[in-house]
């Protein structure tokens, strides 16, 4: 009847279309149904009606009808008797216009439109409910417009509903006397029950009592700021009213703190699901509506004192009969925008940008919920090609039903940008996190606390809906793009062609996932799409996920490539004769899609898709994916593992590298165990002995790790200062590590230099990282040296020993240096161990890693 009364009432001028798809938007009027859209602050039920190319004839017939002439039927019996006018009737013949809709919708299946899944066919005739989305999502992601969001702090887009408070914080009270909640509904009732009606009692006076109450005893947040609440309405309420609104709400407000843990909530949706529960208990109409206007002034007074995550003001304005499906899809490039602007935020840190976009690339191709990414472990994603996360309960928290228990792939799902992301997250993230119950994704200094939900949520909340202009934005709808884009891939071919700014799948990773998560069936399909989502079965997801089930429902760009005979043509309406013939004449073959232009300029239906101002897909360089990054503890993390057996390629998969970069690193290693030296032990005979190696860890790949946190950070930071300088110092970079790598000993710290030339020019290549000061000199042999003056050039700025002098007399030469690496901790190790200096093998560390990882023997041999 909405159709009927949109085009008899308001005419067909509001047709609209996109490729293949035409359609008419209505608003429904049933209260059966849940809202989905929101306009003008009031929460309606909008459904897109996509039209056939056979209604789109009859509206065109219906647009020449003379309405003074003729008046069109007003109630749905009318509309019946109208239809069925001219129909012989039996005892099958449908009596209702319901069931008689639903009829034909099972004859056009058969008859026009055959590749109807049986789950769409279900939603067509009533038996499924899955709601639209609101029709400026559906334009913006045909067509979307992005707007520069200028903020770049993290933290500036979490803040708390603007409420008016009495006071700035909680008062709080020096008594230890602690109540229970039960006790706490008991003492207050009987403060109130002081004033009645053969004692009344003034507002000040209550006041006073209230606040006595608060000072004698030791409440909770939520307890305090309950009591405050009613102080504040005997601000402006009588003490009778004031003890019915407590009366109304303190059982509702104790069950929802004490067993729905209303402080610790941190997304909006579980919020008002808890509200709407409270507000669902309450029989009459009546009673909803005064305990919602009571239920809202207590949460707009108490939200920010309590850290209460932002809920739509719209919700207290709503019939709480009626509930709201949150339809919303998020376009590619309005996410790609997203993962650009984390890049730019100037309050987190590199790592926890990574890890900002990585929670936001799983929720929108994965489909997790926001609780199920935050309570996600190490051990909870695979290391393998796919990467399996696991969703299960945890000490972080427990999963939202049973259904939600289960495994969806990961790096399939992600295009090429988003897979380079989250795998430099997991490389980092493995490398500081070697306990496997530690959570998967944090923001901040504590890599054992999982990120702060309601930050998140609100971020990306808030960014979303100021580069899109849809206010109805949340983050959940990240959650709702990745259900509704699996069911575009279930039933609809050449979906990219269609939504090309929301389906970005090529055709091969297209293949690739359709064949991972679904079956043969289409039925089936479904059902899988509900598992993966993490529900009992496809009904909830057509309900709350499934936002183009009008479209898909509508014949595909296949039936409009199907040939017209000029009878069919003409006997539906589609083509005049002559028009046909015009046609054939120029094309030789008619098809629907002649007919459908022909009724798009008829019937003046309006493109929604601005054709003359293309437009250009976000490609901004988020990451480098043909340059993987890494560091030296990675380098030894992998070592050390292949040392211990590990395959390489568990190895590849688990750090998200190319198998082909830890071949390469361990070749380089080899290639460093081969360097030996002979050394004189006591005896005239020679013994060959590892550069690099004691003889107690002859079988191992790299030297020990690091002990100090000081060392640690300054390698650290010498890897941040190569990945700059060594591309443009490829060959001068590898020729110094080369060299300083073979000349040196495992009995001796340091590097020996027989030439001030090479000394210097050693220095001086790694000066973009190590400064002068750092190192210190340890000359030998001066005394009987030629080139003396040369030397002492060449240790200007250095901190200089002398080991062995030497003899003036016999035989001349020209000396030695050996180089240290000043340790960062020396200071500490001097006073404790009570040394003269100390050197540890940490220019060794840093030079034997940068040459595992740049170094090519092939290029070099």
């Amino acid at each position: 009847m909405s159709f009927h009364k949109q085009v008899t009432e308001k005419g067909i001028d509001n047709l609209k279309r996109f490729n293949c798809y035409s359609y008419l938007t209505l608003t429904l009027d049933n209260e059966q149904l849940n809202t989905n859209a929101t306009i003008n602050n009031e929460r309606i039920t909008q459904f897109h009606c996509f039209l056939s190319i056979q209604t789109l004839a009859q509206l065109r017939l219906w647009d020449k009808v003379d309405t003074k002439a003729w008046k069109a039927p007003i109630g749905v019996d009318a509309v019946f008797n109208l239809l069925t006018k001219n129909i012989i009737k039996h005892k099958h013949t449908p009596t209702t216009l319901k069931r008689w809709c639903g009829c034909a919708m099972f004859w056009y299946e058969h008859n026009v439109n055959n590749n109807l899944s049986e789950a769409l066919l279900e939603f067509r005739v009533g038996r499924t409910v899955s709601y639209s989305l609101p029709s400026d999502n559906l334009i913006a992601l045909l067509s979307p417009k992005i707007s520069p969001v200028e903020s770049a702090s993290f933290y500036h887009f979490k803040s708390d509903i603007n409420v008016k408070l009495p006071n700035k914080s909680l008062r709080t009270s020096r008594s230890t006397i602690s109540l229970i909640s039960s006790q706490f509904y008991d003492e207050l009732k009987a403060i109130f029950q002081k004033s009645n009606s053969k004692h009344k009692i003034s507002p000040s006076k209550m006041t006073e009592f209230l606040i006595h109450f608060l000072d004698m005893y030791q409440l909770e947040s939520w307890q305090v700021i309950f009591v405050e609440w009613l102080i504040y309405k005997l601000q402006s309420c009588k003490v009778s009213t004031t003890k019915n609104y407590f009366q109304i709400l303190i059982k509702d407000w104790n069950l929802l703190n004490t067993i729905h843990n209303l402080t610790l909530q941190t997304d909006s949706e579980a919020i008002e699901a808890l509200y709407q529960q409270q507000i669902d208990r309450h029989k009459t109409e009546k009673s909803k509506n005064f305990f919602t206007k009571r239920l809202q002034d207590l949460h707009g007074f108490c939200s920010s004192n309590l850290n209460l995550p932002p809920i739509g003001d719209e919700f207290f304005h709503v019939n709480h009969n009626q509930k709201h499906t949150r339809s919303g899809l998020i376009s590619d490039p309005l996410f790609t925008q997203l993962l650009t602007h984390i890049n730019t935020l100037t309050d987190i840190n590199a790592f926890d940008k990574l890890a900002l976009q990585s929670i936001c690339i799983i929720s929108y191709r994965c489909g997790l919920r926001i609780n199920e990414i935050y309570k996600l472990q190490m051990r909870n994603i695979h290391s393998c090609s796919v990467g399996w996360i696991e969703v299960r309960p945890n000490q972080f928290g427990d999963n939202k039903s049973a259904s939600s228990l289960r495994k969806v792939p990961l790096f399939p799902l992600l295009l090429k940008h988003e897979e380079s992301i989250v795998s430099e997250y997991l490389r980092y993230k493995r490398e500081i996190a070697k306990n496997t119950v530690t959570p998967l994704f944090n923001i901040g200094d504590d890599i054992n606390k999982p990120f702060d939900k309601f930050s998140v949520s609100s971020y990306v909340g808030a960014f979303l809906k100021a580069a899109s202009g849809l206010s109805h934005l949340v983050f959940h709808h990240l959650r709702h793009s990745c259900l509704t884009r699996l069911q575009l891939m279930l039933e609809l071919k050449d979906a990219n062609k269609v939504f090309p700014y929301f389906y970005s799948y090529a055709e091969e990773q297209h293949a690739r996932i359709h064949s991972l998560i679904f079956k043969k069936t289409l039925t089936q399909g479904y059902w899988e799409i509900s598992q993966f989502a993490g529900h009992e079965s496809p009904e909830m997801t057509f309900k709350h996920y499934f936002h183009f089930s009008d479209l898909l429902a509508a014949p595909s760009a296949n039936y409009y490539q199907q040939s017209l005979t000029l009878e069919n043509a003409m006997k539906q309406g589609f083509l005049s004769r002559r028009q046909f013939q015009y046609i054939n004449s120029k094309v030789n073959n008619v098809t629907v899609a002649h007919a459908y232009k022909r009724l798009i300029r008829s019937l003046h239906i309006q493109s929604v898709v601005d054709m003359k101002e293309p437009m250009n897909q976000p490609t901004v360089n988020l990451i480098n994916a043909n340059k993987e990054r890494y560091s030296i503890e990675l380098c030894h993390s992998i070592l050390e593992s292949i040392s211990q057996g590990i395959d390489i390629q568990t190895l590849a998969y688990k750090y998200r590298l190319k198998q082909e970069t830890i071949d390469k690193w361990l070749k380089n290693t080899n290639y460093l165990k081969s360097l030996e030296s002979n050394t004189s032990i006591n005896n005239p005979g020679l013994k060959t002995y590892h550069r690099h190696f004691h003889h107690s860890r002859e079988n191992a790949l790299t030297p020990g790790r690091l002990k100090t946190k000081e060392e640690k950070e300054y390698i650290k930071k010498f890897n941040i200062k190569l990945r700059d300088y060594y591309p443009k110092h490829i060959k001068e970079i590898q020729g110094q590590i080369l060299y300083a790598l073979t000349h040196r000993s495992i009995n001796q710290s340091g590097i020996l230099f027989s030439s001030p030339k090479a000394l210097t020019t050693f220095i001086s290549e790694l000066s973009f990282a190590i400064p002068k000061s750092h190192w210190r000199a340890i000359t030998l042999y001066m005394k009987s040296s030629t080139i003396k003056t040369e030397w002492k050039e060449s240790l200007k700025g250095l901190k200089t020993i002398s080991g062995k002098e030497g003899v003036i007399t016999g035989r001349s030469g020209h000396g030695s240096v050996r180089l240290e690496l000043i340790s960062p901790t020396e200071q500490k190790m001097i006073q404790n161990n009570h040394m003269t200096k100390y050197s540890s093998h940490l220019l060794v560390y840093i030079l034997y890693f940068t040459f595992v990882m740049v170094a090519n023997i092939d290029d070099m041999n």
